[in-house]
């Protein structure tokens, strides 16, 4: 009995020296160092999906295979991914839902790069609500007050495409307009009527819409040349503000167009409805 009792005694004291040797005494910092290990390879990890997220939403531009995504420019998305790395490291957003995060980010991002997008469109594109979005945002702007987070600055060298050009390539885009030989025209459309300011304190969508049109209409091959309704279609402006935004252009759309684009006689005989 005595000898049971001793034994017993013995693989308890083993056990305890187990346990000890991981989680306590001398060795503990073995854990601690294997804790902060795996919290590293999460956040690691976590961060690798954050900018994975936000270049499929951000994208665009003349390799955009569809007329999905924000089309956002390079230095927005670089941008988004620094700020998201910041706030990750923060424990006030730990508890906070991912993608809610990440969509503020580029929110965030896009308003410091001057092409910010409605919160709305942004977060249709994100699938996520308003509401998280702004809660991630008042914390963002609570925190930075506190001098916790610094705003990542954005290039000055990028040469950044207007609100309204991006948008314009979005329709483009949507209407199976080939970029080459016809976006590409279609932003320079756009560049010249914000040159001359003659639509000033319309909304982008409105500029592009009237460009896309424009930029459409007066192409020689008929299934390039989309209506006022196709257009409204795609970019939710009625045909009616299309068409009188269109008015004061239409005296001087052989100016708002690229050199040789364009067949003459359907420049001439633009349509106005």
């Amino acid at each position: 009995e005595q000898k049971k009792k001793r034994l017993n005694e013995a693989t308890k004291n083993k056990k305890y020296k187990l346990i000890n040797k991981f989680i306590g005494g001398d060795n503990s910092t073995r854990l601690q160092a294997l804790q902060q290990s795996t919290a590293g390879n999460m956040m690691q990890k976590r961060l690798a999906q954050a900018l994975a997220l936000i270049r499929r939403k951000c994208r665009g531009g003349a390799n955009a295979a569809s007329g999905s995504g924000l089309h956002l420019p390079i230095d927005v998305q670089n941008m988004a991914g620094e700020l998201f790395k910041i706030i990750s490291e923060l424990k006030e957003f730990k508890g906070k839902q991912f993608t809610p995060k990440v969509a503020c980010c580029v929110y965030i991002a896009a308003k410091q790069c001057r092409c910010d997008r409605p919160l709305k469109e942004l977060c249709q594109e994100f699938q996520t609500t308003t509401a998280d979005v702004k809660k991630v945002h008042t914390e963002i702007k609570k925190q930075q007050a506190a001098g916790r987070i610094v705003m990542p600055k954005a290039s000055r060298t990028f040469n950044r495409e207007s609100t309204a050009e991006i948008y314009a390539l979005r329709y483009c885009n949507e209407l199976k307009l080939p970029f080459h030989t016809v976006g590409r025209n279609i932003q320079e459309i756009v560049k010249n009527i914000e040159k001359f300011g003659l639509l000033s304190g319309k909304q982008p969508t409105t500029i592009a819409a009237v460009a896309v049109y424009l930029g459409s209409a007066v192409l020689d091959e008929e299934k390039l040349n989309k209506s006022f309704k196709d257009i409204s279609s795609v970019s939710s402006v009625t045909e009616t503000t299309i068409q009188n935004a269109l008015r004061p252009l239409h005296a001087i759309r052989d100016k708002l167009l690229p050199p040789g684009y364009g067949d003459m006689l359907k420049i001439e005989h633009l349509p106005l409805k």
